[in-house]
């Protein structure tokens, strides 16, 4: 009650000053960590100069601040509140305005993609790549949750061409996976159905045989690799495909079938890469 007693106080504080202030403290509660004017006005739709005086009437009304040049509110519940005053669809288009905003001036892709998150998808190629340089920020920082987000909101946009759109459907499938993403072996199966014929078949299918192997889900696995058959593959990912099914097999109790695999190995090799390591050890 009392948040809600403070919703309305400021929204009745912001809305006596001006209907510019009413979109400028709208505009500037788009941004978690405030906006600088000139950003705040382009959202908004104002002039600069009117954008300008309705800022010093909402500091003078004490709503905003201005800190280091950046205009932030002076609680954040004055913020929830004007934020959450905007529908739903009114909200995700101001995301999609201060992301194009802070395009404009050359901000960092995570900036860029909190609002890309947040907003409408546009189709704009720009967008996929600003998404998928926030995954990989993510990932180098340790936090594949968040590149999974980035990376389905790539996918939403609608904008990536075949190719693109084949790497992000595996990429998004192995963070899937690795988080524990119930919806990994569907983008994967997705993934390996577009893929046929194309380069990126086999990593497809070696991420689909592994995280349907890693669910207990057998068929898959064999059907996978079985499909796989008379792809031209590298001795490696051929290698790492086989010793999929066999562990497959293994887990299943068809040993005889497991062993059957193990035994055609190459009796010489070098334990050199990843794929000839994991079939050593399987044998």
């Amino acid at each position: 009650l009392r948040t809600e007693a403070v919703a309305r106080s400021v929204s009745r504080r912001v809305g006596r000053i001006s209907p510019e202030a009413v979109l400028l403290a709208h505009a500037v509660a788009l941004f978690a960590a405030g906006a600088d004017l000139p950003e705040a006005a382009r959202v908004a739709g104002l002039p600069l100069d009117v954008a300008g005086a309705a800022a010093d009437a909402l500091i003078s009304a004490q709503v905003l601040a201005s800190v280091d040049a950046r205009l932030e509110f002076l609680h954040p519940l004055m913020r929830s509140a004007l934020y959450e005053e905007l529908g739903t669809f009114a909200r995700r288009r101001g995301h999609a305005a201060a992301a194009e905003t802070l395009k404009v001036r050359g901000a960092p892709v995570e900036a860029i993609a909190a609002h890309l998150l947040a907003g409408e998808p546009t189709g704009e190629p720009e967008n996929v790549r600003i998404l998928r340089a926030a995954a990989d920020a993510s990932i180098a920082v340790v936090a594949p949750r968040a590149a999974v987000r980035y990376l389905r909101r790539a996918l939403d946009e609608g904008a990536a061409d075949p190719g693109e759109r084949r790497a992000l459907l595996v990429e998004l499938g192995r963070w899937q996976r690795l988080t524990g993403d119930d919806a990994a072996q569907e983008t994967l199966a997705a993934a390996f159905g577009a893929s046929r014929g194309t380069r990126d078949e086999a990593p497809a299918a070696i991420e689909l045989a592994g995280t349907a192997f890693v669910n207990g889900d057998h068929a898959v696995v064999e059907r996978t690799v079985k499909a796989m058959r008379q792809a031209e593959l590298s001795a490696d990912d051929r290698l790492v495909l086989d010793m999929l099914l066999a562990e497959s097999l293994w887990s299943q109790g068809a040993f005889d079938a497991c062993v059957e695999m193990i035994d055609a190995l190459p009796e010489d090799l070098p334990g050199q890469t990843a794929a000839q390591r994991m079939a050593l050890a399987m044998a």
